[in-house]
């Protein structure tokens, strides 16, 4: 009797290890021109079941997670089904598109399978999507992927003035604008958490680069997207006017690429993007001497442009920085006189250096943040987003957000003891919580309002109408909205099919 019981404690120990739970996070979006009704069929996940739900145009809506967490080694695999049609349910709808997608809750990892057909994406995927990972990372971070259904997915398509055009690989530098995930991989799934950031990116959805990533790898020939940009990365090793951690930095980013590429591509058929410069600005002080600034946009520029020759490829795109002292950190800084300033002496040095060389490129974002938020109607319209210009300078981030000041105690230690203190980044494992070292993370504004937007306070039930996801980092809506601007830079078309 007593070795029954024991094997039967045992037997429920394996499952328990076996199959924990896979967790994964849904969001719904429209693209068309018209709305569509969304229907979800949850199978054996936690998810609710969703019945003809109205999704309007150019909207998305966050559905929440939908997880299997059986313990029953022969009810680990949910079977979902996703679908959406164009008519009101009261008409008898037709579907536009299906969605299979298997949730599977793995011994050594979780799996979650789509198979797509219609009109309809998956994570910017057209036809299969297949994912594993674990719900928890080597230092015990939970890990909540997301998954975001588009209706009317974008396509894209070079035409014969494009930039892309003899191109067979495209390099990114940068910050947490364009990371893709990687500060996420560094830190062990730790920054920025997921959720309530996207798959380890700075915002509730993919960055501008993500989406680029993807449309270009669809293309009739593909072309290669290596991205070695880095949330928190600056282009000066911690310069002496701004307060930083470790350093992430431009020419860290390059080593990597030289050392990883080892002359493996052909240099002559490819192109760099560069955009970078923010985390050099963003915590200046607002006591900064204005007569300083010119030289300090000029340290910046400089490094950008010597990293031109040390990448040494075909075409270089230079990418400027927005007005910073429209961030909302800028306005709980005071320092917006210098980040005006600042931002427009940057873009003005990169444009001037561009000017008349035909193999380097400089595109301005500062209009089409201007336009945001000085017109936001004519932004909406040209971008097909719903912000409301009435919240056009708040965060979706909502909370007691503060700055620690180093002044008043030691800000590594608030941070470090934020994130080591959350049961679910860390888990219950203290040996990963001791082995978190705070001091390889970047603790200038970039990170500290992802750390702060995910562990204190809560997001907005309605991010669509905002600008801003964090007190830093921009909504998913507007991050699509730079992918079309650049896009747009770059000479490639953007189809949506209705």
């Amino acid at each position: 009797m007593k070795k029954h019981y024991l094997s039967t404690i045992a037997l429920i120990t394996v499952s328990s290890t076996a199959f924990a739970d896979a967790r994964s996070n849904l969001v719904l979006e429209n693209r068309c021109s018209e709305p569509v009704y969304f229907t979800v069929d949850p199978g054996n996940t936690t998810g609710q079941s969703i019945q003809h739900k109205k999704i309007d145009p150019n909207t998305y809506q966050d559905i929440g997670e939908y997880i299997n967490n059986s313990m029953n080694p022969f009810s680990y695999t949910s079977k979902l089904n996703i679908a959406y049609s164009f008519i009101d349910p009261n008409k008898k709808p037709i579907n536009e598109a299906t969605i299979d997608y298997k949730l599977i809750n793995g011994y050594t990892s979780n799996e979650a399978d789509f198979n797509i057909f219609g009109n309809v994406a998956v994570n910017e995927n057209r036809t299969h999507l297949n994912h594993t990972w674990h719900s928890y990372s080597p230092k015990m971070s939970l890990k909540i992927p997301t998954y975001t259904i588009t209706a009317c997915p974008i396509e894209t398509k070079p035409n014969s003035k494009s930039l892309l055009n003899g191109i067979d690989r495209v390099l990114l530098f940068g910050d947490s604008l364009s990371d893709q995930g990687n500060l996420y991989t560094y830190t062990g799934g730790v920054i920025p958490k997921s959720t309530p950031y996207n798959n380890g990116m700075f915002s509730n959805g993919p960055t501008w680069a993500y989406m680029l990533a993807k449309k270009l790898s669809d293309l009739q020939k593909p072309i290669a997207f290596s991205s070695y940009a880095v949330g928190g990365a600056t282009t000066i090793i911690n310069p002496e006017w701004v307060e930083q951690g470790l350093p992430y930095n431009l020419g860290g980013e390059i080593e990597i690429y030289k050392k990883a590429d080892s002359g493996a591509h052909d240099s002559d058929k490819e192109l760099a993007i560069i955009f970078i410069g923010g985390n050099d600005y963003l915590s200046i002080s607002d006591s900064e001497d204005m007569a300083k600034i010119p030289d300090i946009a000029r340290k910046v520029t400089d490094k950008i442009i010597s990293s031109i020759d040390e990448i040494n490829v075909q075409k270089t795109i230079l990418i400027g920085i927005p007005n910073l002292s429209l961030v909302p950190e800028s306005e709980m800084r005071g320092n917006q006189k210098q980040l005006a300033e600042v931002s427009r002496l940057h873009n003005k040095y990169l444009e001037d250096f561009a000017r008349d060389k035909p193999n380097i490129t400089f595109i301005s974002i500062n209009d089409m943040f201007e336009k945001l938020v000085t017109n936001t109607a004519e932004f909406n319209e040209e971008f097909k987003t719903k912000i409301n210009p009435d919240k056009v300078g708040e965060t979706c981030w909502k909370g007691g957000y503060f700055m620690p000041s180093p002044g008043d105690f030691d800000s590594k230690e608030f941070y470090n003891n934020l994130i080591t203190s959350d049961s679910d980044l860390l888990g219950a494992n203290q040996e990963a919580a001791e082995s978190f070292d705070i001091n390889k993370i970047p603790l200038n504004p970039d990170i500290t309002s992802a750390i702060l937007g995910a562990e204190t306070g809560q997001m907005c039930d309605n991010p669509e109408e905002f600008v801003f996801w964090d007190n830093v980092h921009p909504t998913r809506q507007v991050q699509e909205a730079l992918f079309k601007h650049i896009s747009k830079a770059l000479n490639i078309e953007l189809i949506t099919s209705v």
